[in-house]
């Protein structure tokens, strides 16, 4: 299993794939996706079988967590930001 997160969506139809661990890029068709994990940001788990995703799960806690830590660091960037123009 490899896990990657939706870069985006092209033209309404394919769903790229970054996995960052591996620097890899995968292009599979949105018809394979749930809607609920099609968005850009969704992290998922997902098996490959002759170069198409098999399945997938959608690690939705884990996307949670990382908006979170993104949020909290933009917040905190935003604050010294105001700081440092006063």
């Amino acid at each position: 299993m490899k896990k990657g997160t939706i870069d985006r969506i092209e033209d309404d139809s394919k769903v790229v794939v970054l996995v960052e661990k591996s620097n890899e890029q995968f292009v599979f068709d949105k018809t394979k996706f749930r809607s609920e994990s099609c968005h850009p940001g969704a992290i998922i788990e997902f098996s490959l079988e002759d170069g198409d995703i098999d399945e997938y799960e959608y690690k939705q806690d884990e996307e949670k967590k990382r908006r979170e830590r993104i949020e909290e660091k933009y917040d905190r960037l935003s604050e010294k930001l105001s700081e440092d123009s006063e």
